[in-house]
């Protein structure tokens, strides 16, 4: 146990946010270090328990290796932690906190703290669960206000450690408690039945307008239930709105018109979290705190949940937990990253993988190489640094043996903590390059999800592997953020907002090339716009009905595969002379616009080749030259 230093706790380095990389008291910090909570088999119900000798022995040698940042918090059993008439942390639990802070400040380390965990109406995991107060984790003030009570109270104690950190949640679901990891779900409580009519009547303003956008006449948009007590009126605003059904939420070849909703109700998904988000940081506020606050996202964060370009405005730092795809670990990094946000790999390590045998895949020898490429890859495109997954003796994903001694992950760790406190007294933030790639997130908010994904993967494997050449991601929905780029890469876009698209040709008007594949004219639900006839490329739309495809342009030519069920779903744009490529200039500069979606063919090689002649053209300057030919080498 500790007695209390108060000079201790106050000492240490502030942390803040830059662009990219964080500050310690002003100077380039790159955080390298673990997951942790006490390194025993009873690590779930921290911080109802302590180990203040374990944590001054582990961070000693944390600090010993040069390693410099835990992440730690409550997983599982916060109905343990509170005191139940105010809901707020319990004495002993504040006390355990505190010891372990004497002990991370007795080593120079830096400490994030994390309240939630994947939802935050759950207070104990397991079996049919407890929930807390409240209808819905994000809708519902009564809940919004447990748990801003339950997060100030820890806040208030702490508020004045310069070594501390927060993050409001662990790799959060939007907004079914029961349904986590499935990509956002309706709870279709009272609440959030509430927040969604306000929302469809701020975006949409009547029944009219979003009966149109959903292809229905305006009787069928009502629940009937609540529009038997409603006035009739010619054009009534909208209310009584019931939330999309789960079968509304993905892909069938077989789709009835609601799959047209599932745009909005992930669009909404990602406003309702950001102001969820925003509550929380501004109760943290309150309580006089200016220390950082982040959010600790999955992939989830980058493919079909609470997406890190959207509540990254809300927060100082986002994150991914790059913990299942393996194949696309510099994409997932690269799309984690919103401009101007710093992002931290806050879990990384390799998730097991057994055979059929019963035996692992990823022994400390072989899942060495995995475990470097994600923390490496992380920090290759451009993300603040990498905490691991878990520094333990018991857990199936630890880093350490059972009897104590370290894996040779570890050792690596070490070697990148070396390299990046090297590094760091010649970091600044990263200057936006001259490539951007725009993320097609309309098509990845609706049904058409998996198509927008392919589409980012590939684009980002054919410029960073076979072109040899760097970029930054930039959101549609963020498109305000794209700076000056020379080349935009838009990757079959299909359906595109209309104020992204006007942000994009402002950027062309004024002298940046896009480069757009496939369709681009059909609004968020699936509607055509004419907006590609409006500069000059008057294309028909039609389905793509083949496997094979013949491309032509200027620096080139080869045949495009589409494989899978690409010919049973996506489209195609047809010039009536059967070209397919036209470039159109405007303003001072140019349209390169390819008929066929090249980033959803299965020919990532003619990728690479196109995107090369598309960044001579836009005399984009190689960032590195390489005789190297090998693919699989960055």
């Amino acid at each position: 146990f500790w007695r209390r230093d108060e000079t201790l706790l106050a000492s240490g380095a502030w942390l803040g946010a830059g662009s990219t990389y964080l500050r310690r008291d002003g100077r380039p910090f790159i955080p390298i270090g673990v997951n942790m909570w006490v390194n025993d088999t009873n690590w779930p119900f921290f911080p109802s328990n302590a180990n203040a000798f374990e944590w001054d022995r582990d961070f000693a040698e944390m600090a010993q290796r040069g390693l410099n940042f835990v992440r730690t918090g409550i997983w599982f059993s916060r109905e343990l932690l509170v005191d139940r008439p105010t809901r707020t942390a319990k004495e002993e639990v504040l006390r355990n906190l505190e010891s372990m802070l004497h002990a991370a400040g007795r080593h120079g380390l830096q400490v994030q703290f994390t309240f939630f965990s994947f939802e935050p109406q759950t207070t104990m995991k397991g079996g049919s669960g407890i929930l807390g107060p409240g209808r819905n984790p994000y809708t519902d003030p009564v809940a919004i206000e447990v748990q801003a009570a339950f997060v100030q109270s820890i806040v208030e104690r702490f508020k004045d450690v310069p070594f501390v950190s927060w993050d409001l949640i662990n790799e959060p679901s939007f907004s079914n408690p029961g349904r986590i990891f499935a990509g956002n779900q309706p709870n279709n409580d009272p609440t959030e039945v509430v927040a969604w009519n306000e929302w469809l009547r701020e975006r949409y303003g009547t029944t009219r307008v979003l009966a149109e956008a959903w292809g229905v006449i305006p009787d069928d948009l009502r629940d009937p239930a609540i529009a038997a007590g409603m006035p009739a009126v010619e054009d009534p605003p909208i209310a009584g709105v019931p939330l999309p059904a789960a079968e509304d939420l993905g892909l069938d070849r077989r789709a009835t018109r609601g799959q047209v909703r599932a745009f909005d109700y992930n669009l909404f998904a990602q406003d309702m979290f950001s102001q969820w988000a925003a509550a929380l940081v501004d109760a943290i506020h309150a309580t006089g705190s200016q220390q950082m606050v982040a959010v600790g996202q999955d992939e989830g964060g980058v493919t079909n949940r609470v997406l890190n370009h959207f509540y990254g405005a809300a927060v100082d730092m986002t994150s991914l937990h790059n913990w299942w795809m393996d194949d696309a670990l510099l994409w997932d990094a690269f799309a984690a990253k919103r401009p101007g946000t710093p992002n931290l790999l806050g879990e990384t390590g390799p998730q097991p993988s057994i055979g059929l045998d019963g035996a692992t895949r990823w022994d400390e020898t072989r899942g060495l190489g995995l475990a470097e490429r994600k923390a490496v890859f992380g920090l290759a495109a451009g993300n603040a640094g990498a905490a691991i997954w878990i520094w333990s003796r018991t857990d199936p994903y630890r880093w350490n043996r059972s009897d104590g001694s370290s894996t040779v992950w570890i050792f690596m760790l070490s070697g990148l903590a070396r390299l990046a406190a090297a590094a760091e007294p010649y970091l600044s933030d990263a200057v936006p390059g001259d490539v951007a790639i725009v993320l097609p997130q309309t098509l990845q908010l609706s049904a058409y999800n998996a198509y927008a994904i392919e589409a980012q993967q590939n684009a980002v494997r054919a410029l960073f592997y076979g072109s040899r050449a760097h970029a930054y991601a930039v959101g549609e929905h963020q498109i305000e953020l794209l700076g000056e780029p020379k080349l935009i890469i838009l990757p079959s876009p299909w359906m595109l907002s209309e104020p992204a698209w006007q942000g994009i040709l402002e950027a062309v008007r004024g002298g940046a090339r896009l480069l757009v594949s496939g369709r681009f004219d059909l609004d968020e639900h699936f509607r055509p716009t004419g907006r590609h006839a409006e500069v000059g490329i008057d294309y028909q739309g039609q389905i793509l009905a083949t496997r094979e495809n013949r491309l032509a342009w200027p620096g080139g030519e080869g045949w495009l595969s589409f494989t899978g069920d690409k010919t049973t779903h996506i489209d195609q744009a047809v010039f009536a002379d059967e070209r397919t490529f036209s470039r159109h200039a405007l303003g001072e500069g140019e349209i390169l616009f390819f008929t066929l979606p090249l980033e959803l063919s299965d020919d990532v090689e003619i990728l690479s080749q196109i995107y090369s002649w598309a960044l001579a053209e836009a005399a984009v300057t190689p960032v590195y030259d390489t005789a190297i030919a090998d693919p699989g080498i960055v």
